[in-house]
């Protein structure tokens, strides 16, 4: 059955996903579980497949593995490929032109996990930067050297994001990366 559905569509449709750790807590969801550093916070998987999205389960997993697609480390190159052009759809800078956030609201639904390609982040934030959860279809990332008042309109913003979310709420936090670092065997350099 899976090896039908691996003939139909690349692996390359495979992503990481972050969603909220209660997913899990009953042990009904069927997908594969990364917990992360902030015990709210988990990663799994899904195959993007015309405009829908679909978590990968323990079987097709398995497929995966078999075809020598490497869950973890295959998807999260997979999901820097796809966001080399692109990796913010909005931002705001200041009057001077320097950037204080951007946001991550692609088509594909997979805007929170933009938030884990941290080198690309880094480029975009040499100074340090926040991250924001608000739902699992966007993510933001904002810089360390926010002003009192910027900072607010960030948490703002992001509590109203979390509030009018219509698919997955995450979380209404502004948050340090770390609060989603994920294993150092999954980032080769291609991957972050």
């Amino acid at each position: 059955m899976f090896k039908d559905i691996f003939k139909e569509k690349k692996t390359t449709d495979v992503y990481p996903l972050i969603v909220p750790s209660e997913y899990f807590k009953t042990g009904a969801f069927p997908a594969p579980q990364h917990p992360l550093p902030d015990e709210r916070l988990s990663l799994t998987w899904v195959l993007l497949a015309d405009r829908s999205m679909s978590y990968v389960n323990p079987g097709m997993s398995e497929a995966l593995r078999r075809s020598g697609f490497d869950l973890q480390i295959d998807s999260l190159r997979q999901l820097k490929e796809r966001s080399t052009d692109l990796i913010a759809t909005h931002e705001k800078r200041r009057d001077d032109g320097s950037l204080l956030w951007v946001a991550m609201m692609h088509d594909d639904g997979l805007g929170s996990s933009r938030l884990l390609l941290a080198s690309q982040l880094n480029q975009l934030f040499p100074e340090g930067y926040g991250i924001a959860l608000p739902e699992r279809s966007c993510g933001m990332a904002f810089s360390s050297k926010l002003s009192v008042a910027e900072k607010d309109d960030v948490r703002g913003i992001v509590k109203k994001c979390f509030e009018s979310s219509r698919m997955s709420p995450i979380l209404p936090d502004l948050l340090e990366p770390d609060a989603i670092t994920i294993p150092s065997e999954w980032t080769r350099p291609h991957c972050t």
